[in-house]
């Protein structure tokens, strides 16, 4: 049965298929037994065959898993994410030229395409012991381990993917970057319905062999730079690196983890320096800790003193805060002056702490906003 003509995808991947059985006819038996098999009218079928293909084994043969793979890949999101996930590897990974390698040949790609089905039936209480022989399968071929509860976005590219590791409650947002050897991990042995692992939002980037401890929070595209251990939530557009990470800036990107957000995502600004590195004391450019600029005139509000009025006094995250800090310091500075933070501190409160202030005008936000001024102004 021929592929839908309307699916542009679908029709790139088989043009591609055909080209290669006439270009290269050592892989001809594979194409016709996967991704050309006559029972294939259509991507996703597809795609599932060459799942099974890659996942089967002796105890567990390709025509006993096709059918969970077909049917998991019939859904509408689990297709939908699939097929932003192949764009994804397009966009972003520039050793990749063709739609059907990422199908036959990537290994991150495949063990998406392995936990989307796990995670597809673990949501349905269905099939528990099938999901976990998923994820340890994809583990001993992909080398990646994720979690069938893990919840996972669309539009994922796991770059190489060997010595991934995701954990059960973690949650990845959408259009995410992350390359080998991460490490989402929970922390604590509470219940499986507690989050335990990191939360990362939309647009990031994880570098190779970052690990990100706990039910923290990733803001909505940031960076992680290569070896950092994160143990504390860092704010949207942020770049942390570091053991333990620190936030070192901004990153200038419109989407962290975009190949297409300026130039190139591997034309970001260089990687910071010994020296830079060395500067990354207590007092300099960490979010998440209560330092003192020596620098900051009087009446300017620092972090010390935004937490100990939003967090001490009225109940805010530690995560919040950061997020509104760090908007607010857009220079960098370590400390907010006055009339800058008596402008911006109403609008940026009102986005990071909606489910307790009302935003610009409300009565609980000025009386916070005059909490912070009268505490910057006597300390």
């Amino acid at each position: 049965m021929p592929w839908p003509s309307s699916d542009l995808l679908g029709q790139r991947v088989l043009s591609e298929a055909a080209l290669c059985l006439t270009s290269e006819p050592a892989l001809s038996t594979y194409l016709r037994s996967t991704i050309l098999h006559p029972s294939c009218s259509c991507l996703e079928l597809g795609i599932a065959r060459v799942a099974a293909a890659g996942l089967a084994s002796e105890q567990m043969p390709l025509a006993a898993l096709l059918p969970a793979l077909e049917a998991s890949l019939s859904l509408p999101a689990v297709s939908a994410a699939v097929r932003a996930d192949i764009s994804a590897v397009l966009v972003r990974d520039p050793a990749c030229l063709t739609a059907l390698e990422v199908v036959l040949f990537f290994k991150g790609f495949l063990a998406l395409v392995a936990h989307r089905t796990a995670h597809a039936r673990w949501a349905t209480g269905r099939s528990r012991f099938l999901c976990l022989w998923l994820q340890a399968r994809a583990s001993v071929v992909c080398g990646v381990d994720i979690h069938p509860a893990a919840s996972i976005g669309s539009g994922i590219l796991l770059d190489h993917g060997t010595g991934l590791v995701i954990g059960e409650t973690a949650r990845v947002g959408d259009n995410v970057t992350i390359l080998h050897g991460v490490t989402l991990g929970g922390v604590g042995t509470g219940s499986h319905e507690v989050v335990r692992h990191p939360q990362i939002s939309d647009n990031v980037l994880l570098g190779a062999n970052a690990t990100i401890l706990g039910p923290v929070k990733i803001g909505t595209g940031a960076k992680i730079g290569a070896g950092s251990v994160v143990l504390r939530s860092i704010p949207h557009n942020a770049t942390a690196v570091g053991v333990p990470a620190k936030v070192i800036g901004r990153a200038t990107e419109a989407s962290a983890a975009l190949e297409d957000a300026m130039v190139s995502p591997w034309k970001t600004p260089a990687a910071p320096t010994e020296q830079q590195i060395a500067d990354l004391s207590m007092d300099k450019l960490c979010v998440f800790r209560d330092w003192r600029p020596t620098e900051a005139p009087a009446g300017a509000v620092t972090f010390s003193v935004l937490s100990k009025v939003l967090s001490e006094k009225e109940g805010l995250g530690e995560d919040e805060v950061g997020e509104i800090f760090f908007e607010l310091d857009a220079e960098n500075k370590g400390f907010v002056c006055e009339t800058e933070f008596d402008k911006g501190f109403e609008q940026v409160a009102g986005k990071y702490a909606a489910g307790k202030c009302g935003g610009k005008g409300c009565s609980c936000t000025i009386r916070m906003k005059n909490a912070v001024l009268s505490l910057a102004r006597s300390d």
